[in-house]
């Protein structure tokens, strides 16, 4: 088995991610790096003084899939 993940945005939308990991432990580390920077992300935002309604609310998500290495 393979795994790879696909991040699940506060807004509904969804985002496959490109690699495949040989371990679900390494998909979900990848998987919560992508968050980590979804979340650095929306502070730099904040910070810059972007206007409240340009910030998206809520927490970015994941879910790892398994893939058939057939």
């Amino acid at each position: 088995m393979k795994y790879t993940y696909e991040l699940i945005y506060p807004t509904g939308e969804t985002e496959m991610a490109e690699e495949t990991f040989d371990t679900e432990d390494e998909a979900v580390d990848a998987a919560l790096y992508d968050c980590s920077c979804f979340e650095q992300g929306r502070e730099i935002m904040s910070m810059m003084g972007d206007r409240d309604d340009e910030i998206i609310e809520g927490d970015c998500d994941f879910a790892i899939i398994e893939i058939d290495d057939e």
